[in-house]
């Protein structure tokens, strides 16, 4: 078998193509040896006179292997100092709660109530809360006086005399405000309480009260009667005839008050009693016998 010689430039620039064997320079050196300079690769002659297949093989095991390294170089078996894996990054997952924006509720409107003028508050008792105190005092006694209704004199405590009122005549029918018409002042804080005829005159409440007059006179509805008259014995129902002459010595005058014509007893030129009548004839009547008015003082 003939063998022949292939140079190959040692530096020659190697693909991973196959050469044509065809196009390499064959050369012989001389005295049989290669030169120096170049790589000879000895290749047998087939019998047919081509390359063996052994020559046409070195090419593909050469690009396999270059391909092999550039792939261990990509994969980074060949580095000296592999690059660690990174950790897993942690995926934050983050929850986003949306928050309705802050409402500011809307201010109050205070809308004021238009002033008003309020009266003082009045409290007017049960009557059941009217009770007995003291001493009882008969009926004849109880006289209709300038300073008050017989031992009980006008300016005692309105419990007091009350209290002894109830002990001597029952029970009151009626407690209500007093004004102006009981003979107090414009403005006053004042009760009264009622017996039958008899209206008794406090000025306050009846806890804390004074007593300060009375009006004895036929109630619209009679319904029980009190039969009290003055130290004098005049009653109602007397005549005008019978006035004038029990108080002689006293003085005696008639005026027209709201309408009625009234009758005013005096003494030294203080008034001691006074009350409506039918009229000033002899045989007008005496309705009524009050004493002087707390808003006159004395």
């Amino acid at each position: 078998m003939a063998k022949s010689r292939v140079h190959v430039a040692v530096g020659a620039a190697t693909t991973t193509e196959t050469p044509n064997v065809s196009s390499i320079p064959i050369t012989r050196a001389e005295g049989g040896e290669p030169d120096n300079d170049q790589l000879t690769v000895v290749l047998a002659d087939d019998e047919e006179g081509r390359a063996p297949r052994f020559r046409r093989a070195i090419p593909i095991v050469l690009g396999l292997s270059a391909l092999g390294v550039i792939a261990m170089f990509a994969s980074g078996l060949l580095d000296e100092n592999p690059a660690e894996p990174a950790p897993p990054t942690a995926q934050a997952t983050a929850t986003t709660q949306a928050t309705a924006p802050p409402t500011s509720a809307p201010a109050p409107t205070t809308t004021a109530p238009p002033p008003t003028t309020t009266s003082p508050t009045t409290t007017i008792p049960a009557l059941s809360l009217i009770g007995a105190s003291g001493d009882p005092v008969v009926t004849s006694r109880l006289t209709l006086k300038a300073g008050g209704i017989g031992p009980i004199e006008t300016g005692t405590p309105a419990q007091e005399a009350l209290g002894r009122l109830v002990a001597s005549l029952g029970a009151p029918a009626e407690v209500g405000v007093a004004g102006t018409e009981h003979g107090l002042c414009e403005g006053d804080d004042g009760r009264y309480v009622r017996w039958a005829q008899l209206t008794v005159i406090v000025l306050g409440t009846v806890a804390d009260g004074t007593f300060v007059g009375y009006r004895y006179q036929e109630p619209p509805v009679p319904t029980s009667l009190i039969n009290l008259a003055t130290p004098s014995g005049i009653r109602l129902g007397d005549d005008v005839a019978t006035l004038n002459e029990t108080y002689a010595s006293f003085t005696i005058t008639y005026e027209t008050v709201a309408g009625a014509t009234t009758f005013r007893l005096f003494e030294d030129a203080e008034l001691l009693l006074w009350g409506p009548v039918s009229s000033t004839d002899d045989n007008g009547r005496i309705e009524g016998i009050y004493s002087p008015a707390a808003c006159d003082g004395p």
